[in-house]
């Protein structure tokens, strides 16, 4: 609020209006009225005239009595409270120098250089009532206060904004009161918020259940303003759920820590380890069985709450591919021998790499591939050579596994590796539950197709198509995909039938 006071020319008199004085001189007060006492010359700033007139009659007006705005007091002998004043003979006494006046409220000086002007305009204002009264300044001192003026101050208004912001938990940050000065706001959707205010200096607070309060002091609030950047940040005492672990990849089986990095004192804990197993220690360790990719979540409990994070696809068990050289062989010396690695495979169906690993002295057409071919070594006695078959699917490798081909030289023996003629021996187990191996027998290096069929004759699949070499050998049939029933299975040797066998499937 900005107050103005007027002073009456010739001694201060203080005022809320913006009354205009002529050079009379006054007395008495704005209440009750003022009494002329005539034109005296101009009242200024300054240098003036004092007319007055002095007797010894005790019993005339006391010039304090009749409460002028200001009095001189003490500047002389010859003029001070103590005289009094006649309405009688007026004489010239002296010239005196005006300097100017002091503004006092609520009996603390205000104004830090004498006052020259006839108002003074005291600022910023808290709403409140207030005592103002002035003094004149001569050369030769300060004159006696002034009479007392009450001004009330309404309540001139500025405003406060912000924004509130929420971190953790579960709360609204509408449901967040901000208070101040006696007023309650609350913020808006995305936070914002304002409160209108008497001017002044607050303390400003934003509340919510279960978050931590937070005040910000001495805010000030001027007229007609608005005070911005008044944020607030407010923490969740609701736990808040973190965790990690280590390792997160692995082949096969994989012995997985996890750390709880939970905030806000959770005391209670649940984990979930996506395989189906919960945990309810704070800092668990799981082993992780099977291959898959799987989602591991921590719910954490306190007095105020609970939380739950989620890490999705967070642990990945790669499958170990299985290798699988093929059933072992007993071949002549100085023979094309194939090495059969088809059965090899990946659990999650990737594409797998083959690492074939022969005997000294013996060198594979292609190590790298599935089925690679060498010459059996030319020997005197019957020998076994070990061949390992290693695979990868480009992250994880499988166990190896030893195929022995039993290289012969005599010719007597030819008859027990080899059969007299094409024999489709049979399928192992049967009835079968999904895999099976089928056996049969080659008395010379023939193409050889196996292909399945159901029981009314429909085609399926060809379980085995290639050249093989004589002697006994071994496939995989793997029937879990079907329906269960009766099968057949056909062998052709060079595009000729030879024999068809029966395989019961139940499950």
């Amino acid at each position: 609020m900005i107050a103005t006071y007027n002073i009456l020319p010739g001694g201060p008199y203080i005022s809320v209006d913006n009354s205009i004085y002529d050079s009379t001189l006054y007395y008495g007060n704005h209440i009750s009225g003022f009494t002329e006492m005539g034109v005296y010359g101009y009242y200024y700033v300054g240098s003036h005239e004092v007319f007055v007139e002095y007797t010894n009659n005790k019993d005339s007006v006391i010039l304090s009595s009749i409460k002028p705005q200001i009095a001189v007091s003490d500047l002389s002998s010859d003029l001070s409270l103590s005289n009094t004043y006649s309405n009688g003979l007026l004489k010239k006494d002296s010239w005196r120098n005006l300097i100017g006046y002091n503004v006092y409220r609520d009996g603390n000086q205000i104004n830090s250089s004498i006052v020259t002007n006839l108002f003074y305009e005291d600022l910023d204002l808290m709403a409140s009532t207030y005592e103002y009264e002035v003094t004149a300044v001569y050369d030769e001192g300060e004159s006696e206060i002034s009479n007392v003026v009450v001004v009330t101050v309404t309540q001139d208004t500025g405003s406060i904004e912000g924004t509130v912001t929420l971190i953790g938990g579960s709360g609204l940050v509408t449901d967040v009161e901000v208070t101040t000065g006696g007023m309650t706001t609350n913020p808006t959707s995305s936070g914002n918020y304002s409160i209108s205010l008497p001017a002044g200096i607050y303390d400003v607070t934003a509340t919510l259940s279960n978050y931590i309060d937070s005040t910000i002091t001495n805010v000030v609030v001027l007229y007609n303003q608005t005070t911005t950047d008044v944020d607030f940040i407010l923490y969740s005492l609701e736990p808040i759920a973190d965790f990690s672990a280590t390792p997160t990849y692995g082949c096969g089986s994989l012995l997985v820590q996890f750390t709880d990095l939970s905030t806000e004192n959770p005391t209670s804990w649940l984990w979930q380890f996506g395989d189906g197993n919960t945990n309810p220690e704070q800092n668990p360790s799981h082993e992780y069985t099977e291959w898959g990719v799987y989602t591991v979540s921590l719910t954490v409990t306190n007095s105020c709450g609970s939380d739950t994070e989620t890490k999705v696809d967070y642990i990945i068990v790669n499958g170990i591919p299985i290798a699988d050289a093929g059933d072992d062989q007993t071949v002549l010396d100085n023979e094309i021998v194939n090495l059969d690695g088809t059965w090899s495979y990946d659990p999650e169906d990737e594409d797998i790499n083959f690492h074939w690993r022969a005997p000294a002295g013996i060198v594979l057409s292609d190590s790298t591939i599935a089925s690679p071919t060498f010459i059996s070594p030319d020997i005197d006695d019957s020998t076994d050579f070990a061949f390992v078959l290693t695979i990868d699917d480009g992250e994880c490798y499988s166990n190896p596994d030893t195929v022995i081909i039993t290289v012969i030289n005599n010719p007597v023996s030819v008859n027990e590796i080899y059969p007299d003629e094409f024999e489709l021996i049979g399928s192992y187990p049967n009835p079968i539950k999904g895999r099976a191996k089928i056996s049969f027998g080659l008395p010379e290096r023939s193409y050889i197709k196996i292909e399945l069929y159901d029981i009314r004759g429909h085609f399926i699949e060809i379980l085995m198509s290639k050249d093989m070499n004589a002697g006994y050998h071994k496939i995989e049939c793997d029937m879990s995909s079907l329906k269960n029933g009766i099968y057949f299975y056909k062998m052709t040797v060079d595009g000729f039938c030879k024999e068809i066998k029966k395989v019961v499937l139940l499950r």
